[in-house]
């Protein structure tokens, strides 16, 4: 009776290791998929940066913050936005003045209002 408890242990020992295995090459896998995405959107970031003028990235800022509102708030600022895109509050005004006179945005009080999103796209070179 004692080598059929023995044997049952190690039957349950060898199934835990197995699952443990699988357990940790799900956790892996996980772990770099997290990673692949930080790269892409690092890389993405750094294109946007080296490549994009401050109107195209601000344009492409605006349509990304219909999606997600990441600094959707009553008191967001110019300075606020300028930080995000790694410019300065005055180069954010100018393209702010540029999609407005092509007619993309327009202001309503302290908000920006998306009027012709299509435009806004062209202007962010999508």
């Amino acid at each position: 009776m004692r080598d059929f408890s023995v044997l049952a242990m190690l039957q349950q020992l060898s199934y835990f290791a197995h699952v443990a295995e699988s357990s940790l090459r799900e956790l892996a896998l996980a772990v770099l998929q997290g990673l692949v995405g930080r790269v892409r959107f690092m890389v993405s970031r750094m294109e946007d940066l080296a490549l994009r003028p401050v109107t195209a990235r601000l344009a492409h800022f605006l349509l990304d913050q219909i999606e997600n509102p990441s600094l959707k708030h009553p008191s967001i600022t110019r300075a606020l936005i300028a930080n995000h895109l790694a410019t300065t509050p005055e180069s954010i005004s100018r393209s702010l003045g540029v999609l407005e006179k092509a007619g993309a945005i327009r202001f309503d009080r302290h908000r920006i209002i998306i009027t012709q999103p299509d435009l806004l796209r062209q202007q962010a070179q999508l």
